[in-house]
């Protein structure tokens, strides 16, 4: 696919009748045609917020749309309609800088130094305080982590429930936001024209210099590593992952006006027993202007800050190029190869395949976002905020579109190994085969294993979310073997297992968990399960609500334990969540408050229940 734009001149329009339409249309002949325009966008929403739109919206998991406004308020709004659901204002004077999370938790800086982290119900969660500004935009890893590149040359790594995961150090501090690789790894552009990058345990790993300071980082749905520079240049390298010995020498290697070298312990990243390398590096120079924006999938757009517009092929060749007006920050594409690009003057402008610049009438747009529904979302310095029906966002990297304030995509597995390369591993295979064991002794060994590494379960024992998916599926959803053969389970193996994925860090666990109890038909060990999906939190969709009422339902007569499991839960996703996300919720608890139990379990779900009524 590539855009042939054509580029139109200055025009001043003024109404014409008919008549004098058709002399200039014999004077000057087709090219009149020229200035005419395909039909706006639909405007299917147009609202003030109390004060000025900071930085760009963005959009969470469930679909609702986040934006900063001057009022100091967070707002939370419906992006068909541009009604709100919710403002918070955690105090201070805020900053443009909102993410949202692939769990559901909204962030938010002020200028106190201080980091918020909001629920989807629009409450807070827990405040931390930076200690010092940041040196760019954070960003946030599939798996929930908030990476923070801090002045000073600080990297702060947090956890969903805002704990000091890591930290790290460097000369120079980050140009430009943080990217995330599937594999969790953590890559940081830095003012000295380094890329530095880190494992999701904060080891340091590869160094890369691109050799002139950068503006922008971002991978493509490819995995291949994208760079953009203050002046115009641009790099594309893979990062592969080889199974072999160290190497002994650095991988260093030469294109075009920029060097790039990679570094690390022995000259490589090390991962197990793997460790990366680049290669397929290709180097293009577009200019001296910065690049503002990286749109990468179908067509490779690159963003220069004077404007211009440039299709790049797959050995970055120019296919391309459209000088257009001053940009003022990121674009976005559709999936109908249409550019939303705001340029200095604050207007958000369209451009087309084939077609003519649109100017959005008495806009002032900056950073606009395509939702998922196809709902064009802008607003600036008057005030408003406005809302358009256009196609889809394009496909492209999955944690941004155009502007890495933006969380876009959200990853759905919490470990990119697949289960053929695990077998590969020999200690992989002898643990898996204990894990699918009749014998229930051998899982039972397997657990006390897996038991035995603590919180470092899911960094040290090789392809863990795989054992625990085997220990937990058997006996729920897997009965029977290949050979159609019955398989043997033991509730407290689930028991035990269910308990370790409460443990991990990784919200999408969610997914694992939610599966094997739809299936599981044991109440001490769906009681585990419960409270391993209140420790995870994540229930944005009520996915997690509406199972619990549906399993706690079966039971015609629930025990105690099941009971108390089942409050207890609800109050936990309730805290996480700013309140009950379906209104599953509120059925479960009349069904928990007229439950059999003594007085003191009694009175303590009628403590729970009123806690969760204050969520």
């Amino acid at each position: 696919m590539q855009w042939s734009w054509r580029k139109r001149q200055s025009a001043v329009f003024f109404p014409l009748s008919l008549g004098w339409f058709l002399v200039l249309l014999t004077l000057f002949g087709s090219s009149t045609l020229l200035f005419a325009q395909e039909p706006l966008p639909q405007l299917l929403w147009r609202r003030s917020l109390g004060g000025d739109i900071l930085g760009p919206p963005a959009q969470g998991p469930g679909g609702d749309v986040y934006v900063v406004s001057e009022d100091r308020g967070v707002h939370c709004l419906i992006p068909e309609t541009g009604q709100t659901r919710w403002v918070y204002r955690p105090g201070g004077r805020l900053k443009g800088q909102v993410l949202a999370a692939p769990d559901g938790t909204i962030y938010v800086q002020n200028d106190e130094q201080e980091l918020f982290a909001v629920t989807p119900g629009g409450s807070g969660r827990w405040k931390w305080n930076m200690g010092g500004g940041s040196a760019a935009l954070p960003t946030i890893a599939p798996d929930g982590r908030l990476i923070l590149p801090m002045m000073g040359g600080k990297i702060v790594c947090l956890s969903r429930q805002g704990k000091v995961l890591w930290e790290g150090q460097q000369a120079a501090e980050a140009s430009a936001s943080p990217v995330v690789d599937e594999e969790g790894w953590v890559w940081i552009p830095l003012s000295n024209g380094e890329i530095v990058s880190y494992s999701p345990s904060g080891a340091p790993g590869i160094h890369i210099s691109f050799g002139s300071p950068i503006s922008m980082l971002a991978f493509d749905d490819t995995g291949r590593l994208w760079v953009g520079g203050f002046h115009g240049a641009v790099l594309r390298a893979s990062l592969q992952t080889q199974e072999m010995a160290p190497l002994k020498s650095s991988q260093s290697g030469e294109k075009g006006n920029h060097s790039f070298v990679s570094q690390g312990q022995n000259g490589n990243v090390e991962t197990n027993s793997s460790f990366y390398v680049l290669s397929d590096v290709s180097q293009a120079k577009l200019g001296e202007s910065r690049v503002v924006s990286l749109l990468l999938g179908p067509l490779n757009l690159v963003i220069l800050a004077d404007g211009d517009v440039v299709e790049l092929g797959e050995q970055l060749q120019v296919i391309s190029r459209h000088p257009q007006f001053l940009s003022g920050g990121g674009a976005s594409l559709s999936l109908d190869s249409t550019l939303y690009m705001p340029s200095a003057d604050g207007k958000l402008r369209q451009f087309q395949k084939d077609s003519e610049v649109l100017l959005f009438p008495s806009s002032a747009g900056s950073h606009p976002l395509i939702t998922d529904s196809g709902i064009l979302i802008s607003g600036g310095t008057q005030w408003v905020l406005s809302g358009w029906a256009v196609s889809p966002p394009a496909s492209g990297w999955s944690q941004f579109r155009g502007d890495a304030g933006r969380t876009g995509q959200y990853h759905g597995v919490p470990e990119s190994l697949t289960r053929q390369e695990a077998r590969l591993h020999p200690g992989f295979f002898y643990r898996e085969t204990l894990a699918l064991s009749n014998d229930v002794a051998h899982r039972l060994q397997l657990i006390e294993e897996m038991e035995s590494y603590g919180d470092s379960l899911f960094k040290e024992l090789y392809g863990a979310s795989l054992l625990l998916e085997d220990l937990a599926y058997v006996g729920t959803v897997r009965t029977r073997n290949s050979y159609q053969q019955p398989l043997s389970s033991h509730p407290l193996v689930r028991i035990r297992a269910y308990t370790l994925i409460g443990k991990d860090e990784d919200f999408r666990s969610r997914n694992l968990l939610l599966t094997a109890l739809q299936h599981e038909d044991d109440q001490a060990a769906l009681a585990s399960g419960f409270r391993a999906l209140g420790a995870l939190g994540s229930d944005w969709d009520g996915a997690a609500v509406r199972l619990m009422k549906d399993r706690y339902t079966s039971f015609s007569h629930p025990e105690e334990r099941l009971i108390m499991a089942t409050a207890q839960t609800l109050l936990d996703l309730a805290q996480y969540n700013g309140g009950l996300t379906d209104s599953a919720g509120a059925q479960l608890i009349t069904l928990l408050l007229n439950a059999p139990l003594g007085r003191a379990q009694r009175e303590e779900v009628l403590s729970i229940a009123l806690s969760i009524a204050g969520a």
